[in-house]
């Protein structure tokens, strides 16, 4: 959009020559997990980055994928399709029709130990993938991570701006202090990125 780009350019802000798009990383939190891992079907990032993600609301052609009936093989947990149900229809494989597959690139999913428990987003289930060695690229690299004491809304800066008897009052912070699970989730997000990077 020129008019939205020229607003940029007033206020000083020009990404011109900073971007580099061919070493790019999808990442997202909830909704964003699932968005950014559909995205894929529009460009290949250098890895994804996937904060609790909402797997029941990626799109059919992108959950065939990541809970492909191959990468699936082992799992004592079972894939019922989340809350939406997923038909494995004859077009199902690893790859799609645009060429898009969701295991090309190296990914770290970071889950809070709420949604594990509650298998939330498939959680138990992507879980086992990575135990397996089914997640991502690279299974020395794509892995699952729990995050410990966590709850949903840790990884928004929201709970670090809520006081700590009120988040915890109202049952949006875990045990923790949301300051040493942002913490964690940082080490682990950048320690993935820059492994990632050197991988590629």
């Amino acid at each position: 959009d020129t008019q939205k780009h020229d607003e940029l350019l007033q206020r000083g802000v020009d990404f011109r020559g900073k971007v580099n798009v061919d070493d790019l990383s999808f990442m997202g939190h909830s909704f964003g997990g699932a968005t950014a891992a559909h995205a894929i079907h529009k460009m290949k990032p250098t890895c994804m980055v996937l904060h609790d993600p909402a797997t029941d609301w990626i799109p059919d052609k992108t959950r065939v994928l990541l809970f492909s009936k191959e990468r699936l093989k082992g799992v004592q947990k079972g894939y019922d399709g989340g809350t939406g149900g997923l038909d494995y229809d004859t077009k199902s494989g690893t790859k799609t029709d645009d060429g898009a597959d969701v295991h090309a690139v190296n990914m770290i999913i970071l889950s809070s130990s709420q949604w594990l428990s509650l298998n939330w987003g498939s959680a138990q289930v992507l879980q086992e993938m990575s135990n397996l060695g089914h997640l991502g690229l690279d299974s020395s690299i794509s892995k699952l991570h729990v995050i410990d004491a966590a709850y949903h809304n840790e990884f928004s800066d929201s709970c670090m701006m809520t006081p700590l008897w009120l988040a915890r009052a109202v049952g949006v912070t875990g045990k923790r202090s949301p300051l040493l699970t942002a913490h964690e989730i940082h080490i682990r997000t950048v320690g993935f990125l820059e492994t990632a990077r050197e991988a590629k």
